[in-house]
């Protein structure tokens, strides 16, 4: 036979080929019949002559020549070309030729395509020389085989799946498993990024549908973290903790470690979004004072790569994330307390302070705290508050390692305050620390009196014992003695006075010191 090829889509001349034939009986050219003869492979070149020699057929009749073509030989290789002859007759011990002509094209299936071709959104791997693009699920009508590539043109990394592998539904339709599959198999160096997956049906023919593609993305970088937070940074035992983690990435619900182990009431479990993650507890009400809470995670994203367990940070500088459990109140303590306003200061045997109104408040309070102040200091006396002011602050040392800050506090006493009224009042104040322990100033007495004493009743005796007329008399260079009482105790140095109508002092008693006393006696 000489054969005459025409061309669709013809490849460059001199291309070498691999041409395989087969004599078919077929009585139309759309539906194959009985392989009469197949003839060994032969290598061509495009362009040029082709002469075959057939083998001896069992009869002879209406015939077609089946030619196809492929890159490289083997059956197993994909055709790059196909096409049937028309109709011819082989005579019998002929010696010449029979001109056949096969008109050549791209295989295009007709017996089915691939309709569907799902791939796994994420892939992770344990390493750039081991990725495992999971399972690829492809369906098609009709599969003889798969082939599945990571390039358009399949001449890379490609897989071909058989029918035989593949499971066949009620609606004709083929679905086939693909694992273990390297998609970026050629790759110099395997990175993160989009990958594309490229899949067709290949008919009994061997002739392949329109191509199909779908998208997986590869990730071979784990997680990590962005930030994490704890609050509060001191806590009370018993007290309610939270934690969030913010990750690079989405990840699983990450597997949460805490030190002390049995610092917490119970494990919390995460809620999130994927992307951040927060765990809400309580610490145990016997948590012991002190006691420094850490943690530390696991996690895995959704390609499989994981991280972990890791020690949590507070900042870049890789501080550890921590709670410390804080019992211990803050300790308000006066240093110096002073009352200014005029005469003399104001402080009783008795340890009280009396004050009026118009004075000036002023002292200096030591606050001590074994971790951090929340700096919300408020002093007060009755309704009025202290303005207080920060003027030193001693930080922990081996020596003392207490937190103390010192602070100076003033209030002035409005003169005509209707809002206090006389009596006892207590200097208070209160400071919290982080943990919310509230320290407590214990209440300095304060007796508060806006109004002079008034002399109530005057009662003489003379040194003679005799009687003394109301209004007393006496003469010169007699000695009286004078009982005065008044409507409240006298404070300090008190003289007893003599004038006359018109105001001139004609006699002065003595100076009777008393502190507390509502009756004192002059001479």
């Amino acid at each position: 036979m000489s054969v005459a090829m025409t061309w669709q889509d013809p490849p460059p001349a001199g291309t070498h080929l691999f041409a395989s034939f087969t004599v078919q009986r077929r009585p139309d050219a759309a539906t194959p019949g009985p392989v009469l003869a197949s003839l060994p492979t032969q290598e061509i070149v495009a362009g040029e002559a082709l002469a075959v020699r057939v083998p001896d057929v069992p009869y002879e009749g209406d015939l077609r020549l089946v030619m196809e073509l492929r890159y490289a030989p083997g059956a197993e290789q994909r055709v790059a070309w196909y096409g049937i002859s028309g109709r011819f007759e082989l005579v019998a011990g002929a010696t010449t030729p029979v001109a056949v002509e096969v008109q050549l094209a791209r295989p295009r299936s007709d017996r089915g395509n691939v309709v569907a071709l799902s791939f796994p959104g994420l892939a992770g791997a344990p390493g750039p020389n081991d990725l495992d693009a999971a399972v690829v699920t492809i369906t098609s009508q009709a599969a003889a085989a798969i082939e599945v590539a990571n390039n358009p043109t399949f001449d890379g990394a490609t897989k071909l799946v058989t029918a035989t592998d593949c499971a066949v539904g009620q609606d004709g339709e083929v679905s086939c498993q693909l694992a273990g599959w390297d998609l970026t198999a050629g790759a110099v160096e395997v990175e993160d990024g989009a990958y594309t997956v490229f899949a067709r049906f290949i008919d009994a023919w061997g002739y392949p549908s329109p191509t199909v593609t779908a998208q997986t993305r590869v990730d071979l970088r784990p997680p990590s973290v962005l930030l994490a937070r704890a609050t509060p940074t001191y806590a009370r035992p018993g007290a309610p903790i939270a934690l969030t983690v913010t990750f690079d990435e989405a990840v699983a619900a990450p597997t949460l470690s805490v030190t002390p182990a049995d610092v917490l009431q119970e494990q919390p479990a995460p809620t999130g979004d994927g992307y951040s993650w927060t765990w809400s507890a309580r610490l145990n009400g016997d948590a012991e004072p002190g006691a420094v809470v850490g943690f530390s995670a696991s996690f895995v994203d959704r390609a499989g790569n994981s991280t972990g367990p890791v020690t949590l940070f507070a900042d870049a500088q890789e501080t550890p994330l921590e709670i410390v459990v804080d019992a211990q109140a803050p300790q308000l303590t006066i240093e110096d307390f002073v009352i200014e306003g005029a005469g003399r200061e104001r402080l009783g045997p008795d340890g009280r302070f009396y004050l009026r109104g118009g004075d000036a408040l002023w002292m200096q309070l030591r606050i001590r705290e074994d971790h951090e102040l929340a700096g919300l200091l408020e002093a007060h006396v009755g309704i009025y508050d202290f303005i207080c002011e920060l003027t030193e602050r001693r930080a922990p040392t081996a020596a003392d390692p207490i937190l103390t800050e010192i602070y100076e506090c003033t209030l002035d006493i409005p003169p005509n305050s209707v809002s206090l009224a006389d009596g006892q009042v207590f200097l208070t104040g209160v400071e919290l620390d982080q943990a919310g322990n509230v320290g407590v100033l214990n209440g300095l007495p304060i007796e508060l009196d806006r109004y002079p004493p008034i002399l109530d009743h005057v009662t003489f005796s003379r040194d003679d014992a005799g009687p003394v007329s109301d209004p007393p008399t006496a003469g010169p260079n007699a000695t009286l003695f004078a009982t005065v009482t008044f409507d409240e105790p006298a404070v300090g140095d008190v003289r007893f006075e003599l004038a006359e109508g018109s105001g001139n002092v004609i006699s002065e008693s003595n100076i009777v010191t008393t502190f507390g006393a509502t009756t004192l006696t002059f001479t």
